[in-house]
């Protein structure tokens, strides 16, 4: 043959792998290019047997019928077998199969070793293309099949609705004709063997249009149908039955199946609960899911596998079904008695939940609470290492000195800072906090914390305003506790404030209490973390990925002392909008008497 045809042929199947179209179509139009070209009037294309999914190419002259012929002769390698055909086959190395058809018997295309090489090369490179999009196709398919079924299966109000779903489901995805369900009665479950006083029925049918329905036929016995028996034997793995392999000997089979008219029989398992004969556990075959296709279909046993989760599902179903049918009448008799049971229960059920998931809450602020924590700790230890080396080294000139003992002062303090925060919050839990009552002008008391915040925000640029109803403004109270709640509430608003924003303090009195707001603007709290805001180890969502130190005990700490101060702290904020920032204001409520307050 004519190297320019071959040429031809090689680049027409090459260019069909550039088409949108379904990989059989594709194969199809391949199997015609080949046949074509090489004057056959006649191709199937079989890709290997191990292939997910169903694909071939066939394609035949107009005019003739060879396909029977074609597939019977692909199928058995005798060459009596439709002798008046003239064929020619291709063999590919990756497994699969192209054979050429002709009405002339001594047709045989004029292919030379070489040519027969470069061929097979082509059309298996394309097979292999294909074949990947098969699979892929197929189990896209599957998996789509499967959540079909599945979300069909739990609608399901009945299990005749079960059955005739599964079928009108399962058959067209599989080619199939037709489909039906049978299930067996057995005399003696536990007998030696079951199946041979075991009758079976058929509960379920489906067929596409214009195609005969199985016939409607009496309990059969499963001992004289000898392709379930073999199924029954070869459970729970599917098992696939073709008339040419196997010609039906029963008259009931034969009637029950119509082998001719549909030579493919697919049977899947449905299988039952557990039971135990002698020392054996075992489940028994309570029935099969039965398909049938018209034409000899070959399934790869991968395929076949993938339909077990079919047969399972429907068995756990029939299980399911069947159980509840047994327990229903005593279901109903006992209801009205267990109905203040069950409230009860639900109930408790419902504590449960909220306990575990109070608990689960509590083990993830607590992990958050010790990331933190160690960070804060580690920090500062790590700075003061880097700073006691740096000053080890000699000739350092005094510049530099100074500006490492200040690290080391600055982080010494950040690392007691956190300690004491630690202690406090002990000391204030367990009730064990000694308060001394002062006189003192509070605006003179907070100056010197502002300084130390206005100098430590400095990359911010935040100021602190202080608004004043009187001056100076004398106050009855604990010094070192009221210090501790305004230098946790004035690191809080330094850290949630935007740059270049002002953090006020504003104090006066109200209603004979003392009332003293801390405000700052930025992105504001969420009416969520609101809730829980003084919560110990509660940090608001996000923080921790953006990388906003703390430990989440700082407004827990200034809760706790404000109550021993004879107070009460509140929150309230406004979260951050496109147009304007979010305003955050934590609000102190003191006795202008505390002393007499906390005596009482």
């Amino acid at each position: 043959m004519a190297g320019s045809v071959i040429h031809e042929i090689n680049q027409g199947i090459l260019g069909q792998l550039n088409s949108d179209e379904n990989p059989n179509v594709q194969l199809g139009a391949i199997a015609q290019t080949l046949a074509e070209g090489l004057n056959a009037q006649a191709c199937l294309i079989l890709p290997s047997p191990q292939t997910q999914g169903y694909l071939e190419g066939y394609w035949q002259e107009k005019g003739h019928s060879l396909e029977a012929s074609l597939r019977n002769r692909s199928a058995n390698a005798d060459s009596s077998i439709s002798s008046a055909l003239g064929y020619y086959e291709l063999s590919l190395n990756a497994g699969g199969t192209v054979c050429f058809g002709h009405g002339d018997p001594q047709w045989h295309p004029a292919l030379t070793a070489q040519e027969q090489v470069y061929l097979i090369d082509t059309v298996a490179i394309a097979l292999s293309h294909l074949e990947l999009q098969t699979q892929l196709h197929w189990q896209e398919g599957v998996h789509n099949l499967f959540d079909r079924l599945g979300e069909a299966m739990r609608q399901a109000t009945d299990i005749d609705d079960l059955f005739h779903v599964t079928l009108s489901e399962l058959s067209p995805f599989l080619r199939m004709k037709r489909s039906f369900v049978t299930l067996f009665k057995y005399k003696n479950p536990l007998a030696p063997q079951p199946y041979k006083q075991a009758k079976g029925s058929i509960v379920s049918r489906w067929q596409q249009d214009n195609i005969a329905p199985i016939p409607d036929i009496e309990a059969f016995n499963l001992r004289d149908c000898p392709y379930c028996l073999q199924a029954w034997h070869q459970a729970p793995s599917p098992s696939l039955f073709h008339y040419d392999d196997c010609a039906p000997t029963a008259a009931a089979s034969m009637s029950l199946w119509s082998w001719q008219q549909f030579p493919t029989l697919l049977l899947l398992p449905l299988m039952g609960s557990n039971i135990t004969y002698g020392h054996q556990e075992t489940r028994l075959v309570i029935g099969f899911i039965g398909l049938q296709q018209n034409v000899n279909e070959v399934w790869p046993k991968i395929n076949l596998e993938a339909l077990r989760w079919v047969s399972n599902q429907v068995s756990t179903a029939i299980i399911h079904h069947n159980t509840l049918k047994q327990v229903q009448i005593l279901v109903d008799k006992r209801t009205a008695q267990l109905k203040g049971s069950l409230d009860v229960q639900a109930r408790l059920f419902e504590k449960t939940r909220q306990q575990v998931e109070q608990l689960r809450h509590l083990i993830e602020l607590k992990d958050e609470f010790l990331d933190s924590v160690s960070h804060e700790l580690r920090t500062p230890l790590t700075s003061m290492k880097v700073a006691i080396q740096i000053l080890r080294q000699p000739e350092l000139p005094a510049e530099r000195k100074q500006k490492y003992l200040d690290l080391l002062e600055q982080e010494w303090q950040r690392e007691c800072d956190l300690i004491q925060n630690l202690l406090k919050l002990q000391q204030s839990e367990s009730q064990s906090l000694l308060l001394s009552w002062q006189d003192f002008d509070l605006i003179e008391f907070i100056e010197p914390l502002i300084a130390a915040f206005e100098q430590r925000w400095t990359s911010k640029h935040l100021t602190v305003k202080v608004i004043t109803s009187a001056t100076p403004f004398i106050i009855c109270s604990h010094p070192e506790g009221l210090e501790r709640v305004i230098n946790e509430l004035l690191t809080n608003a330094g850290k949630y404030s935007a740059a270049d924003t002002i953090v006020e303090i504003e104090m006066g009195f109200a209603q004979e209490q003392l009332v003293i707001e801390v405000r700052n603007y930025g992105p504001g709290i969420s009416p969520e973390d609101q809730e829980h805001i003084f919560d110990k180890f509660m940090r608001g969502q996000g923080v921790t990925q953006q990388g906003i130190a703390g430990t989440g005990l700082g407004l827990t700490l200034v809760k706790n002392l404000v109550k021993h101060l004879g107070g009460r702290v509140e929150v309230r904020s406004q979260l951050e909008t496109e147009e304007e920032l979010g305003e955050t204001c934590f609000t102190l409520y003191l006795p202008i008497n505390p002393a007499g307050v906390i005596g009482k």
